[in-house]
């Protein structure tokens, strides 16, 4: 930010501001870090809604008591 006296001398910093490689990098960082736990999370619950289905839906306890 510049001072008031500087704005009144002609300088400024409107459409000079850039985002440098740090920001980029770190962002980076992030989706590197939270893309696998997702898609691990993603495909475990694949799998489990597939194994459930492939459980019979006509399954009687009372054939387990003697």
């Amino acid at each position: 930010m510049l001072l008031e006296e500087h704005h009144d001398i002609g300088f400024t910093t409107f459409n000079q501001a850039s985002l440098s490689y740090a920001f980029y990098m770190s962002l980076c960082g992030l989706v590197a870090l939270y893309i696998p736990p997702l898609t691990l999370v993603v495909f475990t619950e694949k799998l489990t809604i597939r194994e459930r289905s492939k459980t019979p839906n006509n399954f009687d306890p009372t054939v387990m008591l003697y």
